[in-house]
């Protein structure tokens, strides 16, 4: 069965892609964009969980994940090409 706490948190990743992208304007740092899209990312899932009565550490979880996803999108949108893996 599909949980549709996982599903509205996981699709909100364009939202938390978009949310930045407008907060963008008011953040000066660059270095406090990927913070913003964790706080952004966790507040997502975390009013999902509200709204759907679930689990707020799985909320927590889905968000950090939500913001990295995006945070990656964002980056692999910029270059053109995804990120290069790690050598060692």
């Amino acid at each position: 069965m599909i949980d549709i706490a996982q599903f509205a948190g996981l699709a909100g990743v364009g939202i938390v892609v978009a949310l930045l992208q407008i907060a963008k304007g008011y953040l000066p740092n660059q270095r406090s964009w990927p913070v913003a899209a964790l706080v952004i990312g966790i507040a997502w899932s975390v009013i999902i969980a509200w709204a759907t009565a679930g689990p707020y550490p799985q909320a927590i979880v889905t968000g950090l994940v939500v913001a990295l996803v995006a945070s990656g999108m964002y980056s692999w949108g910029q270059t053109g090409k995804p990120p290069e893996p790690p050598k060692g």
